[in-house]
C-alpha cells in the first residue's frame, strides 16, 4: 500500500504510524480488519506457548503463582514477564474475543484471565487470578440479569435469583449471593482457597 493510499484511508492510527515512518503498521491500520487481525495474531502468539504473563498483575499474584508451581523469569519486554507454568497448565484464547485468554490448571479448570491488546498503537496487557466461587450479577438469555453464585471449577450455579430489570432488586439479590458465600465459604475471595476440595 502506498503512503497516499494510507492517507486516503483517513484512519488516525494509520496516519500516525505513517508519520512515524512505521509503514508496516500504517498498512495494518489502513487495511479493513487489519487491526482486528493484528489483535487476533497477538492472542494466538501469546497462547501458543504459555511462557509469559503480563507484568500488570504480577505484583499482586506473584507469590500465589510461585506457590502454585510457576517459575517467574525476567522481563520479556515492557509489558510481559517470562514464566514457566506448572505441568498441564495452559493459556487458552477466549472463543468470542481476541483480547481475552484464560488460564487453566492441570484439571482444565479456569483459574484466571489475561487481557492483551496487541494493536500497535495501544499495546497493553494485564492478568488476574480468580477465586473458585463467585457471586453477583450474571447476564445471559439475551441480556437478562440474574444474581448467582457459581462454582467456577464445575460451572454449576449454586444459587440463582432473577431475572430482574429492577436495579434495587438486583442489588438486594447480589447482596444475598455474597452473604450466602460468606456463610458457606468464609474465605471464598482467596484465589487459592477451595480448589483442592469443596
Amino acid at each position: 500500500m502506498k503512503p497516499r493510499e494510507i492517507l486516503k484511508s483517513g484512519n488516525p492510527a494509520a496516519i500516525s504510524a505513517l508519520a512515524r515512518g512505521d509503514l508496516h503498521n500504517a498498512e495494518v491500520a489502513a487495511t479493513p480488519g487489519g487491526i482486528e487481525a493484528q489483535e487476533k495474531a497477538g492472542q494466538a502468539m501469546l497462547t501458543l506457548k504459555f511462557n509469559q504473563l503480563p507484568k500488570d498483575g504480577m505484583e499482586r499474584h506473584r507469590e500465589t503463582l510461585e506457590r502454585l508451581g510457576f517459575k517467574i523469569g525476567n522481563d520479556v519486554d515492557d509489558i510481559f514477564v517470562a514464566i514457566t507454568a506448572p505441568a498441564g497448565w495452559t493459556l487458552r484464547p477466549a472463543p468470542d474475543h481476541s483480547m481475552w485468554s484464560y488460564i487453566h490448571d492441570d484439571q482444565g479448570r479456569r483459574r484466571g484471565s489475561v487481557f492483551y491488546k496487541a494493536a500497535f498503537y495501544d499495546r497493553s496487557s494485564h492478568f488476574s487470578l480468580q477465586p473458585r466461587y463467585s457471586g453477583g450479577g450474571d447476564y445471559r438469555d439475551g441480556g437478562k440479569r440474574y444474581s448467582v453464585v457459581k462454582d467456577t471449577a464445575t460451572g454449576n450455579v449454586l444459587i440463582e435469583y432473577g431475572p430482574t430489570e429492577d436495579y434495587k432488586q438486583s442489588e438486594k439479590e447480589d447482596r444475598a449471593t455474597i452473604e450466602w458465600l460468606d456463610a458457606q465459604f468464609p474465605v471464598w475471595r482467596n484465589v487459592e482457597a477451595y480448589w483442592d476440595g469443596a
